[in-house]
């Protein structure tokens, strides 16, 4: 599924339950929250405009900006949170396929190029995938 695919499905499924934010760049932008990041409570969402997201507090943080706003997902094991993101997916009568549509490949990367408790963390993520 692509891009292109998820804002289609977002909006025609989806368009009631759009909440509106602000980015940090002061933008503004309507998104669906999927699940909440366990670590920190912050929601895990997608964008109308079909990119992932995060919101900690008030500001919205896209996956555009970088990946290092997903790193406390590491915390959790892969399956969990592959689990989150099909439930909440399920939830917002979204199809599953959605769920590889997130940034796990450039998560993990971004991980990588951190200190090591996040290379650590991200190898675990790595290692689990192969099992």
């Amino acid at each position: 599924m692509n891009r292109k695919s998820v804002i289609a499905t977002i909006k025609s499924e989806c368009g009631s339950q759009l909440k509106f934010g602000i980015t940090q760049h002061g933008e503004s932008v309507n998104y669906i929250d999927i699940f909440i990041r366990t670590k920190d409570f912050a929601v895990i969402g997608i964008t109308e405009n079909g990119y992932w997201c995060v919101i900690p507090e008030e500001k919205l943080w896209t996956q555009n900006d970088n990946f290092y706003i997903f790193l406390l997902l590491l915390y959790s094991p892969l399956n969990e949170v592959i689990g989150l993101i099909k439930s909440g997916l399920k939830e917002k009568n979204l199809p599953h396929k959605i769920a590889y549509t997130f940034p796990y490949d450039n998560l993990i990367l971004s991980a990588l190029k951190g200190n090591n408790h996040w290379s650590n963390l991200a190898m675990n993520w790595i290692r689990l995938s192969y099992k």
